[in-house]
């Protein structure tokens, strides 16, 4: 029996017996027994008392106080899984719906391959590749709705992750977007830099907008120049994506959280370099493109990992079916710290 959960007290008969020296201490503990009867029973002659020991429960700590987080926005207030699991239910159903159905519909495309190279006859064969082209082209119609169901997507969830104190962005274009389109630009990349908490100093990052010059992409952010290249047709995906690069570039937005991560998962890996220069981490996550490391250069400006987070971002209307928990939580966090 632990001591330290157990005291001694005393017991008396409690009956008109009891004499006026007992009486007073039935049920006392040890500690308080006067100096007289600090033994114990018998405490005089013909003492009938006893005692007996007694459980001591712990006083109940204090709850603590709740934290209350109001240097973030509601929907980033908690754990990183209760946060992903709040920005997963904003997603529309209809981008839930675009996801699902692209889901299925590549897996049915994978399924007619597997079917054409089981055939053993001709003309089965042109059946099926007829098949493939029809679902190819499903696929590709598909693409037009998620990228559609992106922009909703978008215009709900980044309103919502707004740092009470967002970090303020320089916009500077070129002649070549009308006012119109410089608007439109301007809300996706006010609101993507908004997450951010502004950084000490108080100084406005600065994007400078041009005209995507390579057509092999669909946009890309150059630290040199602080320019964002985009098409007049770039999806908000596109917008949102280099512009979290200029953030990793301009006040390291994520970068250590994204390096320490990025390094954890793929130690003892050996990439794959591609023709361009940059290695790649295949078969981590459900996308390679996050675990794709650039020149020494470019890690130097913008972190080693600078796609962790990005395509993290990017994956929002895919949260829900994600196999990669993780790397969900990952951003939430990041995007909850850096709002403060």
């Amino acid at each position: 029996v632990s001591q330290s959960r157990y005291e001694r007290v005393r017991i008396t008969e409690r009956d008109d017996l009891t004499c006026p020296i007992c009486g007073p201490l039935d049920g006392t503990p040890e500690a308080t027994w006067p100096a007289d009867v600090a033994g114990g029973p018998p405490g005089h002659p013909n003492c009938r008392c006893s005692t007996a020991l007694r459980l001591v429960r712990p006083a109940e700590p204090e709850p603590a106080p709740q934290q209350v987080e109001d240097d973030v926005p509601e929907v980033l207030r908690g754990s990183a899984s209760e946060i992903a699991n709040r920005i997963i239910n904003l997603v529309p159903d209809s981008a839930k719906k675009a996801i699902n159905d692209d889901v299925r519909l590549r897996q049915e495309l994978e399924d007619l391959y597997t079917q054409r190279a089981k055939a053993t006859d001709l003309q089965s064969q042109l059946l099926i590749t007829k098949d493939i082209s029809n679902k190819v082209s499903e696929i590709n119609k598909n693409k037009s709705n998620i990228a559609k169901q992106e922009e909703s997507t978008f215009k709900v969830v980044l309103p919502a992750l707004q740092s009470q104190n967002p970090q303020q962005v320089q916009i500077n274009f070129n002649a070549r977007f009308t006012t119109r389109e410089q608007a439109d630009l301007s809300a996706i990349i006010q609101q993507t830099v908004g997450i951010a908490a502004q950084q000490s100093g108080g100084q406005p990052i600065t994007i400078n907008v041009e005209l995507n010059p390579r057509r092999s992409v669909l946009g890309f952010y150059k630290p040199s120049n602080q320019t964002l290249y985009v098409n007049k047709n770039s999806e908000t995906s596109t917008i949102v994506h280099e512009t979290v690069h200029a953030m990793q570039h301009q006040i390291g937005y994520g970068v250590q959280a994204t390096n320490a991560y990025g390094d954890a998962k793929t130690a003892g890996k050996t990439p794959i370099t591609a023709s361009r220069g940059y290695k790649t981490y295949t078969g981590i996550t459900d996308d390679d493109y996050t675990f794709r490391v650039y020149d020494a250069k470019l890690q130097g400006v913008m972190g080693k990992w600078c796609e962790i987070l990005t395509t993290g971002i990017d994956s929002i209307m895919r949260w829900d079916s994600m196999k990669d928990r993780d790397l969900i939580e990952l951003t939430t966090q990041i995007i909850k710290d850096g709002a403060k």
